[in-house]
């Protein structure tokens, strides 16, 4: 089963299981489960919404004009972008929701607080300054994408 990123997305947090890599996604109002990477589950949303990832990557750096961890449209009818934390070539690489990035404050030293209906912290292992040049990369696309 694929899930399917939306405006309620917050998060896509990897976890380490015995079966492998899944994903716990963060919702406003719920928790959920996927097997499978955040990685996985952006790629695959790319494809349902109508071109590939690396096409999504390729177009997001000629925008923006930077090659490490670049944020994609992934649905271009929502506006959805998603930010990765660091590079999606490492196993515990988050994605963000861009336009639900406020929901999460920094607390320290790379833990963050996702502010929702279920308040909880998660390790990022990044810090505040990594998130906000993430933020800022993914306010760029937003406006030279939908301009």
């Amino acid at each position: 089963m694929i899930y399917e990123l939306s405006s309620d997305t917050i998060l896509l947090y990897p976890k380490q299981t015995e079966k492998g890599i899944s994903t716990i996604v963060y919702e406003t109002g719920q928790i959920l489960e996927f097997d499978g990477s955040p990685y996985r589950i952006i790629k695959q949303n790319c494809l349902k919404n109508g071109s590939n990832y690396e096409g999504r990557k390729a177009h997001a750096r000629s925008l923006i004009n930077t090659n490490a961890k670049l944020p994609i449209v992934v649905r271009e009818d929502e506006k959805l972008i998603y930010f990765p934390i660091k590079s999606v070539r490492n196993w515990d690489c988050a994605w963000i929701n861009f336009d639900n990035h406020r929901l999460i404050k920094a607390i320290r030293d790379g833990r963050f607080k996702i502010e929702s209906s279920e308040e909880v912290e998660v390790d990022l292992n990044a810090s505040n300054f990594i998130f906000s040049n993430q933020v800022l990369k993914s306010a760029f696309l937003y406006c030279e994408y939908f301009r």
